[in-house]
């Protein structure tokens, strides 16, 4: 449950930074990667229920590259009892602020 709020707080958070302006002063919306293994633990979580809940919505999934991330390197948090469970099996997802919820 905690890992939940920490994730509906970042969602919340978040927001406050996401809209940027281009060249011609037109809103880009910002977005969220938030990344998780499809377990039935972190399934469990139901992130896009939790964005939702944040006035998110997903934009779109895909398998996570760590290759698309240089240095990156799987660890545990400290203190390690076992080794890490890998990317096998992980999943990024790509929420944006739905506008639809703010608009009347």
């Amino acid at each position: 449950k905690a890992n939940q709020d920490m994730l509906s707080g970042f969602f919340n958070a978040a927001k406050t930074v996401l809209r940027t302006r281009d060249s011609g002063s037109k809103t880009r919306p910002g977005r969220v990667y938030v990344t998780l293994r499809s377990t039935p633990f972190y399934d469990s979580w139901d992130i896009e229920s939790l964005a939702a809940g944040q006035g998110y919505r997903l934009l779109s999934k895909k398998r996570f590259d760590k290759d698309e991330f240089k240095g990156y390197r799987e660890v545990r948090t400290n203190p390690a009892f076992r080794d890490s469970p890998g990317t096998n099996n992980a999943f990024t997802s790509i929420f944006v602020v739905d506008d639809s919820m703010t608009q009347s």
